[in-house]
């Protein structure tokens, strides 16, 4: 059994070469910007828990629940 297709195709590297260099930096911004917004939502429900919990019907456990499935 011969393994052809892969000796011919392109390797990883050669096909990072080839993107250009916007498509790159689009990458690294829009997960740079979902990390940020993860970082946010963290701390707002962390700090907005109490008063979420007062305002709804809801118990600490579903809150905390609700808050990791988002």
């Amino acid at each position: 059994m011969s393994n052809t297709p892969a000796a011919v195709g392109l390797s990883v590297m050669d096909k990072l070469h080839r993107e250009s260099s916007w498509s790159k930096i689009g990458f690294v911004g829009s997960l740079t910007c979902l990390v940020l917004l993860d970082g946010v939502n963290g701390a707002m429900t962390s700090s907005l828990g109490r008063y979420l919990m007062g305002s709804f019907a809801a118990t600490p456990d579903q809150i905390t629940w609700a808050t990791i499935i988002y």
